[in-house]
């Protein structure tokens, strides 16, 4: 499950990053990591319900 946060982690930071610099829209960008840590606590819990049955 790490390969997952190590992929989404860094595209949620160049998000951040493109979207401040390059559209000025610094006040939606606090939206950013909570959303990509629910994505990640779903997927965890979709990879460990699988991988129990």
């Amino acid at each position: 499950m790490g390969y997952a946060a190590a992929i989404i982690r860094p595209l949620a930071v160049v998000t951040l990053l493109i979207s401040g610099f390059v559209f000025g829209s610094w006040d939606v960008n606090c939206v950013v990591f909570p959303v990509t840590s629910i994505l990640l606590g779903v997927l965890n819990s979709i990879y460990h319900a699988a991988k129990e049955q």
